[in-house]
């Protein structure tokens, strides 16, 4: 990705990685820089997102701060600076903050290069297993789900992803029927005992008992108030 170099944001991005590897932060590249490290779609974004482990966050706003960087607002899933002009993102947590950033992410991290320094980025499955939550009014990462299993298809850890997806198999099956619509030729990119498994796992599923449940939330945190407020559903952060 050498023609990013010469992107505005590029310098900042590179003092970022390099520092944060310097202070010993443990972090994984995620996000748009993630995906196009894998997919080349040529779509860079200015932001960073970093993806590290909540007791690490810490430590790595400070030597950020150290050095110059501004906070710009914390939520329930990322601590948000701006060093030089670009904005990065300590993403700690995500699907509205129902799963936690652990060291696995870094453990299954594939090395690479980006802005010309050496780091790991995100594997394909924790990508992906953090973007079929990004499914919101005002944004929907399932295009990056789709191109990640067109290009990344031999790369990705089926059933490590199988496993993360364990309690919403719905869910994954949602984005496979998403890829094979998109891609309709290619459906061989998906293992057939993925397939297999997923529509027997529905075929047993049960109706859950007692009131009526709605995980709309884990998608969009503002969109289903509604079915809370005004239709009597609970909310189960936890599938």
């Amino acid at each position: 990705m050498r023609e990013l170099d010469r992107r505005p944001e590029a310098a900042a991005f590179k003092r970022v990685l390099r520092l944060l590897t310097t202070a010993q932060i443990p972090f994984v590249v995620g996000g748009a820089w993630a995906v196009e490290h894998w997919v080349r779609l040529s779509r860079p974004t200015p932001d960073l997102d970093l993806m590290i482990e909540p007791m690490a966050i810490d430590r790595g706003v400070q030597a950020m701060c150290q050095h110059g960087a501004h906070l710009l607002g914390r939520d329930t899933m990322q601590v948000r600076l701006s060093l030089g002009g670009a904005e990065i993102d300590l993403v700690h947590h995500f699907a509205q903050g129902e799963y936690v950033v652990d060291g696995s992410w870094r453990q299954y991290g594939l090395p690479g290069y980006i802005f010309d320094v050496a780091t790991l980025f995100a594997a394909p499955a924790d990508l992906i297993w953090s973007k079929v939550f990004v499914a919101s009014r005002h944004r929907f990462d399932g295009s990056d789900v789709v191109h990640l299993i067109r290009s990344a298809h031999r790369t990705i850890d089926w059933q490590r992803l199988r496993a993360r997806l364990n309690p919403c198999p719905e869910l994954l099956l949602a984005y496979l029927n998403l890829f094979e619509f998109c891609y309709p030729g290619e459906r061989s990119a998906i293992p057939e005992w993925l397939w297999n498994d997923l529509f027997a796992t529905l075929d047993t599923l049960e109706e859950p008992s007692g009131p009526p449940i709605c995980r709309g939330p884990l998608l969009d945190s503002t969109s289903f108030i509604f079915d809370e407020v005004a239709k009597g559903y609970q909310y189960a952060r936890q599938p």
